[in-house]
This record gives C-alpha cells, structure tokens and sequence, in this order.
C-alpha cells in the first residue's frame, strides 16, 4: 500500500443572509440624538459557517437628520469574511416639548399711559429644547388697560420648537396703577362767560380717570375780580386711590363787552339854536354779565347846522370792568321855534304926489330874529291909494326862518293924504248982477285947468 500527502483548502465562498426592516423611525432623545444598533433596524442574518459581526454605517442621529430620511446599511460577516448587506430607511422624529420655566406671578404698571405692555423677559426665566436652540414663545394676553387694573388675569405662556411640540405654562398677572392724577398748578385766567361765571378748576387728568376733585374755588364770579389774583387750593383723586394735592394762583378776568341796542333819537333845538341829548334816550336794554357802569355818547349837542342830515352818533356802553361796546345812533335834529318878531303898534303912512303908499318891512318892523336864520319877510299888504285916505288897516307881518317856521305879528297902518293941492287963479273974471243988484261967483269960475292934487278934487 502506497500513500502520499497533500494540503487540501476548504473554502466558504457562500455569502451570508442579511436583511433589515425596510422603513423605521427612531426618536431623539432630550440631548437631541439618538444611538442606532443592529436591533433598531430589526437586523437579521444567518450563514452556513456562522456570522462574526453584524455593522451598521450610521451609529448616531441628531437633530440635524429631523426632517429627512436617512438610509442606514445594514453589513453582516462570516468568518470567511464573506458580507452581505441589508438598507433600512430610518425616520428622525424629536417628541420631546421644550423646557419652559415662568415666574408664578408678575406685577405690571399702566403708567402714564394707561396701557401696559407684557413681553416674554417679563415672564420667562429659561427656555430650551434639544433641537431648537430658539424656542418661539407666544402669549395669549400681552396688553393690559385701566380696565384690568385691581384684577388678577391668567396669563397662558406657550412655548413651541420648531417642529410644533409645546410646552405651557401660566402666569398670574397684576395690573397696577400707582402713578398719580396731574392737575395745571402754574397760574392761569379764568374768563367769565355770558352769565358772569367761569370754572375756577385747573385742568386736571389721570390715565385711568378721576374720581373726584376738591378745590377751594370752584365756579368764579364778578365778586372774584376784585380779589384777583387769588390762590387756590386743589385736592385730586383718581379711580385707583391715588391723590394729589397742591395750590395754584387764578387770575378771574372779565373781557365781555356789554350787550345792548340802541334807538333812533330827535333833539329839538331851542331858541338859541341849541339842543343836547342824552345816552340814556338812546340806549335800549344794556345788560352785561358783572353790570353796566356807565353809557356815553361821542357827541351830545347839536347846533343849526345839523338839521340838514340825520347826524350819527356812536353811542358806547362802559360796563364794570371797563370792558366798552360802541354801536351807532341816528339823531334827526329839529327845528321847531319860530322866529322872534317884534313890531310897531301902529304905523302912519302918506300918500305920494301920485296919490299911492308903499308899505315897506322897514316901516313896520321893530326886531326879527331867528337862532337858524330868517329865510324870508312878507307883508299881507303894501300898496295903498286915494281911496284908503283917513282909513286904517291890519297888516300882518309874516317871518319865515329857514327851516319853514312862521311867526306872524300884526300892526294897525293909518293912510294919510297930506300932500296940499296946487291952485292956479285967472287974473280977472266978470260978474253979472241980476235983477236984484246981486251976483254970484263960484271957485270955478277963478280956477282955471291948471289947478292939481294927488287925489284930485
């Protein structure tokens, strides 16, 4: 029997099963990362000589894998090192809300402006989350008012990453008002009104409203002129219990003019040619809120010269506090005194070589006179003759002045004939005795025709 050696090789050529499960999601965890093994992707594998080592090529997840699929291959070794390879999908989701911590209670001031303002600092203490380094906070009440103010209001803090996960948390809220009501307490002018009154009350305010104000004066009057300036005491609340209290200077003015109407007038001028009227004549129901002092009149005498035109006259009303009012007047100026007329009792006139008279003014006037001015002279008779020889007669003599005033006097005039005739005789005449021896002779038969008189024979 022969024998020989020789080395035989045994070779594993087969390659090992592998398999994974197809999709799988995985959470962070709160450090915001995730350890993966074999297990996590259901890795399974088997072989005919056994396998040695089982792998993954991803063994840790992060935040930065939130959102996506990562694929994770899954190796497994025989000992012959052959390898086979499984590909899992791996989800990365984050379930962890964000850590939120608050102040319990929070106390906030409306302040002047009556409004305050909630914001996160005032709120929140720390916030965090494993994948969102800024976690957005939010408020479901970050305005507050007078209104909320005495009230205590829960405030929900809400606190979200960036994948939606919140976490909540309250805080109770105080509303306060602590600031306190304002009032003007530099001097200032009250204006009296219509009625004489005016408020005395400085302007005063308060964000969240007053309650009551106190002050030593409260409704100045025309009595509280004469002591301006005056001090005045001032005390303020408010709604919410806050007060101040102070001193402040008024001043009580009264700048309103008096109301008043005026009438229409008429001076009649008297006989020297003067007339006067008064305010009061003119002024009609002038009232004022502290009282009238006095009324004037820019002018208040009048003269011939102003019954031409109706004269204009400003009358003016003063009243307590030297406040004036002017409004204008119509004077009509009258001239009703007739004019002076003086004459003689009685008045002789003679006849002219022509058998007539001409009464003249002259002749029977004494005196006229008138303050405007006589216009005319008149007489109802001025011609006479023959026939009013040795009569009498009434003449009136009628003066007119030049605003169509008449006086009438009247005088007695005595119509005298006192020229003497003119007689021219003949030289020589014959008369003729009758039987009885006697003759007779007549002015006719000595006169001839060129004897004459005014008033002939």
């Amino acid at each position: 029997v022969g024998s020989d050696m020789f080395i035989v090789s045994v070779v594993d050529e087969i390659l090992p099963t592998a398999s994974s499960a197809l999709n799988v999601t995985l959470e962070l965890n709160a450090a915001g990362t995730r350890d993966i093994n074999v297990s996590d992707v259901n890795g399974m594998s088997n072989d005919n000589c056994g396998v040695v080592s089982e792998v993954l090529d991803v063994t840790m997840l992060t935040c930065s894998s939130l959102g996506s699929s990562v694929p994770v291959t899954y190796s497994a070794r025989d000992l012959s090192g052959n390898t086979a390879t499984s590909r899992t999908y791996v989800t990365v989701i984050d379930v962890d809300a964000p850590v939120l911590d608050v102040k319990s209670s929070v106390t906030l001031e409306v302040g002047i402006t009556g409004q305050a303002l909630l914001t996160e600092s005032d709120v929140v203490l720390s916030k965090s989350d494993n994948c969102d380094s800024s976690v957005a906070v939010m408020l479901n009440q970050t305005m507050f008012d007078c209104m909320d103010v005495g009230s205590v209001h829960a405030v929900l803090v809400t606190a979200t990453d960036d994948v939606g996960l919140t976490t909540n948390k309250t805080v109770f809220v105080t509303v306060v008002d602590s600031v306190d009501p304002e009032f003007v307490n530099k001097p200032y002018t009250v204006y009296l009104n219509d009625a004489g009154l005016g408020n005395a009350i400085p302007f005063h305010n308060d964000t969240c409203g007053i309650e009551n104000i106190v002050s030593s004066i409260t409704i100045a009057d025309c009595r509280d002129i004469a002591d301006s300036p005056s001090t005045v005491m001032i005390y303020v609340s408010d709604l919410n219990g806050n007060f101040k209290t102070g001193q402040v200077v008024i001043t009580v003015v009264d700048e309103l003019p008096a109301n008043f109407s005026v009438l229409n007038g008429s001076v009649v001028l008297d006989v020297n040619g003067d007339g006067m009227i008064s305010a009061s004549s003119l002024v009609s129901d002038a009232v004022d809120n502290c009282g009238v002092e006095y009324s004037s009149l820019d002018r208040n005498s009048f003269v011939c010269d102003d019954t031409n035109a109706l004269q204009t006259v400003v009358v003016t009303v003063t009243d307590v506090n030297g406040n004036n009012a002017s409004v204008v007047s119509y004077v009509e100026v009258l001239d009703t005194m007739g004019p002076v007329v003086e004459v003689y009792g009685s008045v002789d006139l003679h006849l002219n070589s022509s058998g007539y008279a001409v009464l003249s003014v002259s002749d029977v006037e004494m005196m006229s006179w008138d303050a405007c001015g006589v216009f005319s002279r008149d007489l109802s008779r001025v011609l006479f003759s023959c026939e009013d020889a040795g009569e009498s007669f009434l003449v009136n003599l009628t003066v007119t002045d030049v605003n169509g005033n008449v006086h009438v006097n009247t005088t007695r005039v005595h119509i005298y004939d006192s020229e003497t005739p003119t007689v021219l005789a003949i030289s020589s005449t014959v008369v003729l005795l009758d039987e009885n021896g006697v003759g007779m002779i007549s002015s006719g038969d000595v006169v001839d025709g060129g004897s004459s008189d005014n008033c002939m024979f």
